[in-house]
């Protein structure tokens, strides 16, 4: 696919989606979708894939909520929202929650946001108990884990979207490979359709997506 073809499309996507809601930057209404454009740009589009990717994957079963851990200002949380599933948005810095908050406020829409802890205690969870995850905590995902085996045991994940690029070649990067092969997780390229080879983990996408095999 050409460069002026591959614009063009992320443009449709992009002014398609900016109409869905706007998310709040600090304390002011101003559009987070400025400043993600201009990340897109510099990953080329990489977060409008994502989100496509996520969505495209949550339609595929009519009974997937979402969790999404490491939900920052809501870009994924908010998105999924809007079109109709359940969202519970785990956000460890304040400042992020509030301003998530403020766009789930100005859209009308009910998210719960929480800390990872403890989750399974909270009476919300009864609406998750076949989810789609998204990870995305700046090379933190394996302590996210290693703190929810349980969490594992008992909530039927069907899938993990998971930032990778900070675990290649790391300790941490080998610690989730076992962590998710025991619970019969398999890895898949960013766009869903090919499998990982465990052994070559340091040359992985900067994102992945980890599949449970079917029972």
């Amino acid at each position: 696919m050409n460069k002026r073809l591959l614009s063009q499309q992320m443009g449709r996507k992009y002014r398609s989606m900016q109409r869905l809601f706007q998310i709040f930057e600090n304390e002011a209404k101003d559009s987070i979708w400025k400043y993600t454009n201009l990340l897109l740009l510099k990953r080329v589009g990489l977060k409008l894939n994502e989100i496509g990717q996520l969505l495209d994957y949550l339609k595929s079963d009519q009974n997937l909520n979402f969790i999404d851990i490491g939900a920052n200002l809501g870009v994924f949380s908010l998105t999924v929202a809007k079109s109709g599933r359940k969202v519970l948005a785990i956000e460890a810095l304040y400042k992020n929650v509030q301003r998530l908050c403020m766009s789930i406020s100005d859209g009308g829409l009910q998210i719960k946001t929480f800390t990872l802890d403890n989750l399974l205690e909270f009476d919300d969870i009864k609406y998750f108990k076949n989810v789609v995850i998204k990870i995305d905590i700046e090379g933190y995902e394996y302590k996210a884990i290693l703190g929810g085996a349980k969490f594992f045991d008992n909530v039927n994940i069907k899938a993990i979207f998971m930032e990778w690029e900070f675990h290649k070649g790391k300790e941490s990067g080998k610690g989730i490979i076992e962590f998710m092969l025991k619970r019969n997780f398999v890895p898949y390229s960013e766009n869903g359709k090919n499998v990982l080879n465990t052994s070559e983990s340091d040359k992985w996408g900067w994102n992945i997506i980890w599949k449970r095999k079917k029972s």
